[in-house]
């Protein structure tokens, strides 16, 4: 039965059958200026070159049938357990395989109905989706031609290296970079410094969409990361 994977189980574990799902796009996070005898106003939202987004509510209108008054009662408890315990974990949405939203639940609205109950579920997520599979892998029957882009993120380099790097979501990204040995980075006319080993970056990020790439130095560099859509 289609639904929702949660904390460890899926909805299906507990016999809920799906009625109806909202998962609306994100509202932005609007910041505006009025200016008094100015027409209109002024909509910094977009400063830092990219729109910004509360987190997004996601809705499950689910229905248990068929069960007693005392057994609902009790599929109930467990149901409240399952879903109200953890804060922010993943939540696998059916409507959306490959990908997974950081979520917690919110609310949950039990109603008694003639024909069982329903169990209106509410989660607050993380703005953006997220793939489950690293960009760049070469996992054929899970491509996307819609959505998905074939490239390499792994390279060899022996001096100097000119690369491009696609970030095909819709949020900039902080890659995960394991290197074999110190190497240079240079995008956008700034030079990162990337040590010996796993490492990470706050200042280093990759726009959305095409990000050219100059390596410097030598042995093998992995740039590491999912793309994140609305």
């Amino acid at each position: 039965m289609e639904g929702f994977k949660f904390n460890g189980k899926h909805s299906s574990e507990f016999k809920l059958r799906l009625i109806d799902r909202q998962a609306d796009p994100p509202l932005e996070k609007k910041i505006i200026e009025d200016i008094p005898f100015m027409q209109g106003h002024l909509d910094f939202s977009d400063v830092l070159g990219q729109r910004v987004f509360n987190n997004r509510p996601l809705m499950f209108d689910m229905l248990i049938v068929n069960y007693s008054y005392e057994k609902r009662k009790t599929i109930e408890k467990s149901l409240t357990n399952w879903l109200m315990k953890p804060s922010y974990v993943h939540l696998y949405d059916d409507f959306s395989p490959g990908y997974y939203y950081l979520a917690k639940c919110e609310s949950i609205n039990y109603v008694d109905r003639y024909e069982g109950m329903t169990a209106v579920i509410t989660f607050e997520a993380y703005p953006f989706m997220k793939s489950e599979l690293l960009e760049g892998n070469d996992i054929w029957d899970e491509f996307n031609f819609e959505l998905d882009v074939a490239q390499e993120t792994n390279f060899t380099v022996n001096g100097t290296e000119n690369i491009k790097l696609i970030n095909p979501g819709s949020n900039v990204i902080i890659p995960k970079i394991r290197a074999s040995s110190d190497f240079e980075v240079v995008k956008d006319n700034q030079t990162f410094i990337i040590p010996e080993g796993t490492s990470e970056s706050s200042e280093f990020i990759l726009n959305i969409g095409e990000n050219d790439l100059t390596i410097l130095g030598n042995g093998e560099i992995e740039f590491q990361f999912y793309k994140e859509l609305l």
